[in-house]
C-alpha cells in the first residue's frame, strides 16, 4: 500500500513568542550551570552525580505542580521510592556532606 503524507500547517512564529521561549530556556540553562558549579564548590563530583539521580523525581514533582501536564501514575511514583531512598541514604552517609553544596545540587536537579 502507498503511504499518504498530509501537510502539517505552519506554526505562527513571532519575535515576541520566540523571545519568551528563548528567555525561559536561557534562564533554566544558566540556573543549571550556576547551581551545579556552586554545588561543586562544596561537594565532590561523585556526590553531585548521586544527587543528579534525583532528576526523575524532580520531573515528577514538576508534573504534579504544573497544572496542564499529565499526572504521573502510581507505578511511576512507586518506582521513585527506591531512588529517593538511595539518595537519602547516600547523603546521610556521605563523608563530605555539606548543606550549601547539597542544597545547590538538589536545586540544580529540576532545572536540568
Amino acid at each position: 500500500s502507498m503511504l499518504t503524507f498530509l501537510p502539517i500547517p505552519l506554526l505562527e512564529f513571532t519575535l515576541d513568542n520566540y523571545t519568551h521561549e528563548i528567555t525561559a530556556f536561557i534562564a533554566l540553562f544558566v540556573g543549571n550551570i550556576v547551581l551545579g558549579n556552586t554545588a561543586l564548590m562544596f561537594i565532590p563530583v561523585s556526590f553531585m552525580q548521586t544527587l543528579k539521580s534525583l532528576t526523575p523525581f524532580s520531573v515528577t514533582l514538576v508534573q504534579l505542580l504544573v497544572p496542564p501536564t499529565k499526572r504521573p501514575t502510581l507505578a511511576t511514583v512507586a518506582a521513585l521510592i527506591p531512588v529517593v531512598g538511595g539518595v537519602a541514604l547516600a547523603s546521610a552517609k556521605e563523608l563530605s556532606f555539606n548543606v550549601p553544596g547539597f542544597t545547590a545540587g538538589v536545586s540544580a536537579s529540576p532545572v536540568q
